[in-house]
């Protein structure tokens, strides 16, 4: 999750020699000596974070002298974003210390954004001095799957089996490990194999395929819309679990074909036909036309 970079020296990088010629130091950059103020022994922070998620950087600090404060500056290029600012130090000898600097990064990218951690000596009487770098580089990621079905090109029969297929893309930047793809919403209908698919890693800009064989029981004797919904779940860079979600839709149509008279089904239709018939029987014949032409009830 974190890094150490062990900036034990600054860095003699094209970026850092232009901070010293443009921001005014009052003094050239003092490499680990004597004279050197303060040195950045250590920093803490994420390589990879999700876009707009808060997260820390925290610098770790030595001063070789007392009686000032050290502020860290958050940089990206030349132009300064974040600042932390430590206590009074008092300590004759040095001393340890940290600052934590809270940030975000405001959208994902491919390649990881850069900055600079400069730290500077704040004398009490004698002004700020620059005296230590540290390059550092933080990822900003997303990941986000769309997931597309494809429904059957006929109505689904009554007591038949059909395919469903879904395609499952990554389109952010990051990988989703471990993918799994699961029916957590089947409509009513049977599955003939596990419901449940194991993807596996999906790179971004790769797709995959999943393909359910389903099947409508004998019961399914009203002809209707249904929905299918198909989960997709998968892990982050950090095991942290996420999932997405999407529908498709089966158009079901009644196959009386396979409604069989001696069958729990076919009896139950039979009954229920019967019925329907007997019912508009009776109100048929409950009406009578009176002299006027006119149509009563009896």
């Amino acid at each position: 999750m974190s890094q150490d970079p062990q900036c034990l020296r600054p860095t003699k990088s094209p970026l850092v020699l232009l901070l010293l010629l443009v921001l005014p130091t009052g003094n050239i950059l003092q490499y680990p000596d004597q004279t050197q103020k303060v040195k950045i022994t250590a920093v803490d922070y994420p390589t990879k974070v999700f876009a707009l998620q808060p997260f820390e950087v925290v610098v770790f600090l030595h001063s070789f002298q007392a009686g000032g404060y050290i502020r860290v500056s958050f940089n990206s290029g030349a132009v300064s974003i974040a600042n932390a600012t430590t206590g009074l130090l008092l300590a004759l000898g040095g001393s340890d210390t940290s600052v934590s600097i809270p940030f975000q990064l405001p959208y994902a990218s491919q390649k990881p954004y850069e900055f600079v951690l400069l730290a500077f000596w704040d004398a009490m009487l004698g002004g700020e001095t620059l005296e230590d770098t540290c390059p550092i580089a933080i990822q900003s990621v997303i990941i986000t799957l769309r997931i597309t079905g494809v429904s059957p090109s006929q109505p689904v029969m009554s007591d038949s089996p059909f395919n469903v297929t879904f395609t499952i893309e990554n389109n952010g930047t990051d990988v989703a490990y471990d993918a799994s793809a699961q029916l957590t919403d089947r409509a009513g209908f049977g599955v003939l194999q596990n419901g449940t698919v194991n993807v596996g890693d999906i790179a971004p800009n790769q797709s995959k395929n999943v393909t359910f064989t389903i099947v409508s029981n004998a019961y399914d004797v009203v002809p209707q819309e249904r929905r299918l919904t198909l989960t997709v779940s998968f892990f982050d860079w950090t095991e942290s679990a996420h999932s997405q979600t999407a529908t498709l839709s089966v158009y079901l149509q009644v196959s009386w074909s396979t409604i069989r008279l001696w069958t729990p089904v076919g009896i139950t239709v039979l009954v229920i036909l019967i019925a329907t018939i007997l019912i508009a029987l009776r109100r048929i014949r409950s009406f009578r036309v009176g002299p006027d032409g006119v149509t009563v009830r009896r």
